[in-house]
């Protein structure tokens, strides 16, 4: 026989009133059952339930988006079982390089001391502006945008026209580039398109609200931002030495 008092509350009923309304909270919950929160916690550990944030979502796509993003998968999936889908890929994107790189990795500390402060990444300070294309095999050209030059189509012409020479040096002429960007505004630009085709590339189709026009964002540039963590930098030479490094 279980020594102790019986529970008296149904821990079925509990997971079911959690289960219909998963964002009840254990206060709501203790007063449902005329218990207290603790007990409503302990109840909520007993059958395997714990507390996790959603992700969240930027945009809910309508049923035109998902068929369109269907559709547009179906077509990749075609070009890619006619060839080297992947290796024809050059993905190209822009970000701010900071010359004063605080170090905010994790500290080793004693369980009841306190982790050295940091200071926060100043968004105002000495920075400069990087473009880069890459493919499969690693970067392909990167620039540093010269200080008080804008991006514009006739920038990122001149930087394409090199990047395709440099694409059939490495890698030999053959078939079209598929030109993967990240830089808004810009390949929507009708010169910019005109230029494309003068360079033989094109846009592969990309769904709608799709993270996929960014790989840069969760490879290139998060081991970018790992290599210059703790990093002071004095000038722009010091900056292209330690891309050159990384890069090269």
């Amino acid at each position: 026989m279980r020594p102790g008092r019986p529970s008296i509350y149904d821990t079925k009923l509990a997971a079911k009133e959690m289960l219909d309304n998963p964002r009840m909270h254990s206060r709501s919950l203790a007063m449902h059952g005329g218990c207290l929160q603790s007990t409503a916690l302990r109840l909520l550990r007993k059958i395997e339930l714990v507390p996790k944030k959603p992700s969240i979502i930027p945009h809910v796509l309508s049923k035109a988006d998902k068929k369109r993003r269907v559709a547009v998968c179906l077509n990749l999936l075609k070009r890619h079982r006619r060839g080297n889908l992947f290796y024809r890929i050059i993905t190209c994107d822009i970000i701010w390089c900071f010359y004063d790189n605080p170090d905010q990795s994790m500290q080793w500390v004693k369980r009841f001391e306190k982790s050295n402060p940091v200071q926060r990444k100043d968004i105002h300070g000495k920075k400069s502006m990087l473009t880069v294309f890459w493919c499969v095999d690693g970067p392909i050209l990167w620039k540093l945008v010269p200080q008080g030059k804008s991006v514009d189509a006739d920038y990122v012409y001149q930087e394409l026209k090199e990047m395709v020479f440099n694409a059939e040096k490495s890698c030999g002429k053959g078939d079209k580039i598929l030109l993967l960007w990240n830089i808004r505004r810009l390949h929507f630009a009708k010169e910019t398109q005109e230029k494309l085709e003068e360079l033989q590339s094109e846009n592969p189709p990309q769904p709608a609200y799709s993270s996929d026009p960014a790989p840069s964002d969760y490879h290139l540039f998060r081991s970018l931002e790992h290599w210059l963590e703790g990093k002071q930098l004095r000038s722009e030479d010091d900056l292209k030495l330690e891309l050159s490094v990384l890069f090269e």
